[in-house]
């Protein structure tokens, strides 16, 4: 939470994970991570944001993310990976 400019008891880290955590695992799995995101968000928002980041792969803008645009991007952001 520091990482990201806030900070939280081990209390308050405890509460937040239960107040998502329906199946009272004491994890937040994925289902419960989305619900907890989306929340304050409406799918507008969310639908601009998913299209936003298609559009930072798809560098020839032709609506689809190539094996090499995915490579590229990786590259830049300092990820490299092989087509094997």
């Amino acid at each position: 939470m520091e990482s990201l400019g806030q900070s939280a008891t081990e209390d308050n880290v405890k509460k937040m994970v239960g107040t998502v955590d329906e199946n009272g695992d004491s994890f937040i799995d994925i289902k419960e991570f989305m619900e907890l995101n989306f929340k304050r968000v409406d799918a507008v928002t969310v639908t601009d944001d998913l299209r936003n980041a298609f559009l930072v792969y798809d560098l020839d803008n032709n609506k689809l993310i190539s094996v090499e645009e995915l490579q590229k991007i990786q590259r830049r952001l300092g990820e490299y990976c092989s087509l094997e």
